[in-house]
């Protein structure tokens, strides 16, 4: 499957820090108990916005779609301000040990390619940054949408290539609070946006697994760092 082999340094990432999770499964399970998908379908209106009509004009359905929350009560945050909640969330993905591993694969394939000198590489400046709209990391992320509750990336391949893409998708980070409780989700839609991905079948039930565990690490230990 073409997601699949584009997607490689992903799935590597992934499969090296889930083996390790899996030998220590009950541990965790219990660790990572409060990041749980939540029913999100093509069916939300989100889907029907200018900014998906562009990213998918062919409206192909997705190989993966979900979404990862977790609920932590503002009493327990460093800050309750909105924007540096979704700062602080990005940076602790990007910026994180989470992504530590597929940083590393990126950077050892690609950081010397032509054109990639305005990239963020390294761990410093993943975390200072502020994610605004253009910023690319580790030539394979794009900011593609952000707001004081949002930081959107595009990913699959190389910012570099601008059009549609037979491996794509759109992963996005989002808080969102009440008057107790302050609301983190990682939203995952991939998907073929050329012609031929009308007809693109799901991930397979392993590669499922191995995203899903892959962004419960990046959950866990970005929303951590934003714990008092």
């Amino acid at each position: 499957m073409v997601v699949q082999r584009i997607f490689k340094i992903w799935w590597a990432a992934a499969k090296i820090e889930t083996t390790g999770l899996v030998m220590l499964s009950t541990g965790w399970v219990f660790y990572s108990r409060n990041s749980k998908f939540v029913t999100y379908t093509t069916a939300e209106p989100e889907f029907g916005n200018k900014f998906w009509k562009t990213r998918n004009p062919h409206n192909n359905p997705p190989v993966c779609i979900d979404m990862c929350e977790k609920k932590v009560s503002l009493s327990q945050l460093k800050t309750t301000d909105s924007e540096a909640l979704t700062r602080g969330f990005a940076s602790g993905v990007f910026g994180g040990w989470g992504f530590e591993i597929q940083r590393r694969l990126l950077e050892r394939s690609n950081r010397t390619l032509e054109g990639r000198d305005g990239d963020l590489w390294e761990r410093e400046d993943l975390a200072k940054s502020q994610y605004q709209e253009g910023t690319r990391i580790a030539d394979h992320f794009e900011v593609v949408a952000r707001t004081p509750t949002q930081v959107a990336v595009r990913c699959g391949d190389s910012p570099t290539e601008r059009g549609l893409r037979g491996s794509d998708g759109v992963f996005s980070m989002e808080v969102d609070k009440d008057d107790k409780f302050a609301y983190f989700r990682m939203k995952s839609f991939f998907f073929n946006s050329t012609p031929e991905g009308a007809s693109a079948g799901p991930l397979s039930p392993v590669m499922q697994f191995l995203h899903r565990q892959y962004t419960k690490v990046w959950m866990e230990f970005s929303v951590r760092q934003l714990l008092k």
